[in-house]
Order: C-alpha cells, then sequence, then structure tokens
C-alpha cells in the first residue's frame, strides 16, 4: 500500500482522524509536531508540502473547512509513488468526507463507515479486485513475452494514482518488483494520456549488478554495470467507480531494443479488458 497512514488535524494540532490506528506513535504527538513546523514554514512565508524522513513521505495539504476553519490533511507515503496521485487522492478524500463534516469542540471522527470507505479508496480496492478477477486472463497475455523473450525479466501492474502494485509476474517475488519500482523512481506519470515507449535506465542495487570486464589495449579494465529498463504503458484500463484511476503496464528487462518486442501490448491488454469479470468481490 503506497498511502499507509492519514490524519486529519485541526488548527492547534487537535487530531480529528487517524487511519490507521498505530500503536509504535503517538497520534497526538505526531499531530502536534506537524502543525508546529507548518505554522514555522508560514511564519517564514512558506507553505510546507512535504516532509521526507529517509525513504517515508509526508504530504500535507491546507484545506478549509465550510466553517472557514483551516485543517492540515497529512498522508504517508513511501518511497514508490506518484505524487500526483497522493495528492489528488487527498483532495478527494477532504472534499467527500470532511469539508463539511459536523464539528463540536473536542472531536474525533470515529464513523466507520467513513473510515471502511478511506480504507477502500486508498488501498485501490475497486482496481485491485477487478485486476485480480481477471488474472488468468492477463497471465495469457503477459506471461508468455516474459517465458519466451530473453528481452523481458519480469512485469507489474499498479495503480496510476499512486503506483499501488495491482498484479505482478507471480514468478517475480513482490520485494523484487518494489525494488524495481524503487529503481524507476517516478514522481509524476501524466493520467488520462496514453503513452507508449516511455523507458527508464536506473542502476540496481549492488547484488542485482551484473559486472563485464571489458579489456583495454594498455591492459587496464573497466567494470561495466548492467542496467534496468522500464517501459510503462498507460493501459487505459479502468473500474467505474474510479474511472480515472488507470492501469499502469511495467514491463522490466535489459534489453535495449525490448519496447519493439511487445508491439501494441498495451492495446492488447486494453482490447482483452472489454470481456473481463466485473462482478463485485472482496479481496
Amino acid at each position: 500500500m503506497t498511502i499507509y497512514d492519514l490524519k486529519l488535524i485541526r488548527r492547534g494540532g487537535l487530531l480529528l482522524f487517524n487511519f490507521p490506528s498505530r500503536d509504535d506513535v503517538d497520534p497526538a504527538l505526531e499531530s502536534g509536531f506537524l502543525q508546529a513546523i507548518s505554522d514555522h514554514a508560514l511564519e517564514r512565508g512558506k507553505n510546507l508540502k512535504k516532509v521526507v524522513y529517509d525513504d517515508v513521505y509526508d504530504y500535507i495539504i491546507k484545506r478549509k473547512h465550510a466553517s472557514r476553519e483551516d485543517f492540515l490533511l497529512v498522508a504517508t507515503a513511501d518511497k514508490y509513488h506518484i505524487e500526483e496521485g497522493i495528492i489528488h487522492k487527498m483532495n478527494f478524500i477532504f472534499e467527500k468526507y470532511f469539508k463539511n463534516i459536523e464539528l463540536s469542540p473536542g472531536m474525533r471522527i470515529r464513523n466507520q463507515k467513513i473510515y471502511d470507505e478511506i480504507y477502500e479508496y486508498l488501498h485501490d480496492i475497486p482496481l485491485k479486485v477487478f485486476v485480480l478477477n481477471n488474472a488468468e486472463r492477463i497471465n495469457a497475455i503477459l506471461n508468455p513475452l516474459i517465458e519466451e523473450n530473453d528481452s523481458f525479466e519480469s512485469y507489474a501492474l499498479t495503480s496510476s494514482y499512486t503506483n499501488e502494485i495491482l498484479y505482478h509476474y507471480e514468478k517475480t517475488n513482490l520485494e523484487k518488483i518494489k525494488k524495481y519500482l524503487l529503481n524507476c523512481s517516478l514522481k509524476e506519470i501524466p493520467r488520462n494520456t496514453v503513452f507508449k515507449g516511455y523507458e527508464l535506465e536506473k542502476g540496481l542495487d549492488e547484488d542485482e549488478y551484473e559486472f563485464r570486464i571489458i579489456e583495454h589495449k594498455n591492459y587496464e579494465t573497466q567494470i561495466v554495470e548492467k542496467k534496468l529498463l522500464a517501459i510503462i504503458y498507460d493501459t487505459g484500463i479502468n473500474h467505474y467507480k474510479d474511472p480515472d484511476n488507470h492501469v499502469l503496464l511495467y514491463l522490466f528487462g535489459k534489453d535495449q531494443l525490448m519496447g519493439t518486442r511487445a508491439p501494441n501490448i498495451d492495446a492488447i491488454l486494453r482490447e482483452d479488458s472489454y470481456n473481463w469479470v466485473r462482478h463485485e468481490k472482496t479481496i
């Protein structure tokens, strides 16, 4: 899950809503800290938008309640996220659940229906279930690319809003897929635009390097890293409950020409999705 913590903070650092409830962090203390550094930024004429702790990112947006009172909404995300998608989700959640909620002194929002709906939205549940329900059809299209072509090593399907992993090549473990996404390190992918052949070339972690020794005439040697290539497609596949959230297809490999080995693969997947099972089913 890309967004794994969400807080709504009232003026003065009062925590109104916290998802999920955590035992390892004092949410009231953390809320007060976030309010304090946000106020400090405003005193310097700045608007604090993001706080980064190693590979953890806190995104902060200031929104006005219907009463005109300022609130802070803070979302905590891990490294392999799409910034534009995080902000979109935060604004959507505020408008739908918090902007017009009735306020009272010292209140906390504990409505289970709100909690459940936010959980579903943050986890991309509708889109993820749609994809998982049709895993066999996805395998039939994408697995032969990996198994019959040396150009490709793996694939992943993610959410265009947050880069949440929806599905991936079953023979590649999830942690390795996350490592691939971390190395791609995309900050933003355009939504509602079909784009093809978007290539990224990044070095992998040390244990993933492949080395070869090149001999030169002066007998010196050089170590050359083999790079990871990722080609990303916006397939346009979506779910009616969240129509702007598209399925992204990542193809991973180490062949400079791998984009030519899978012509129109996004269109083939999109065309097949018209026949996918659409019944509702929980994970």
